[in-house]
């Protein structure tokens, strides 16, 4: 018969310092295709510290730009993290955020949105990134326009995964 082995640590009680709630202004999203590698986590970590690899440009025809994350910026208040592990042993993050102002381009980059095929890294305001989505397990972003009470975008980025999204510490290519 097979041994299920049970993975548990210590965790230190959090006594003071700066513990802010929610989440940082600014998140970077991309599209899959846009990287080439995630690297994997540290041994014995959930963190991410060597830079992601992305893809390389393609001189043509056709012309290929290199591969980026995009910045989204968003309204300060309003804006929530929640990632649960269910009773299948996924975990399903769910990130919102209100992005203000219904305007042209902001409606054209949302439409073009399609499928689960993104990724993202969105912070807290502790400083600590987090990565949604993978290369071959994206991110899927859900959009509604709104003018009342509040003129702009509600966001919803979704992800289920067998692991909580790991911290990510490498740099960002934008």
């Amino acid at each position: 018969m097979d041994e299920c082995l049970c993975t548990i640590d210590e965790i230190a009680a959090f006594c003071g310092g700066v513990n802010a709630p929610g989440l940082d202004r600014e998140l970077a999203i991309t599209c899959e295709d846009q990287i080439l590698a995630i690297p994997a986590a540290g041994a014995g970590t959930h963190e991410i510290s060597s830079n992601i690899t992305y893809r390389a440009p393609v001189v043509g025809p056709p012309a290929i730009a290199a591969g980026k994350f995009f910045r989204w910026g968003f309204a300060k208040d309003g804006a929530s993290w929640a990632c649960e592990r269910d009773e299948n042993g996924l975990w399903n993050t769910e990130v919102k955020i209100f992005v203000q102002k219904l305007e042209a381009g902001k409606t054209h980059t949302f439409n073009g949105l399609t499928g689960d095929n993104l990724i993202a890294i969105i912070p807290d305001r502790n400083g600590s990134p987090r990565l949604v989505g993978s290369k071959s397990n994206g991110c899927t972003v859900r959009v509604r326009e709104t003018t009342d009470p509040k003129n702009g975008y509600e966001v919803t980025i979704v992800w289920q995964s067998a692991y909580a999204p790991y911290f990510y510490t490498g740099t960002i290519t934008y």
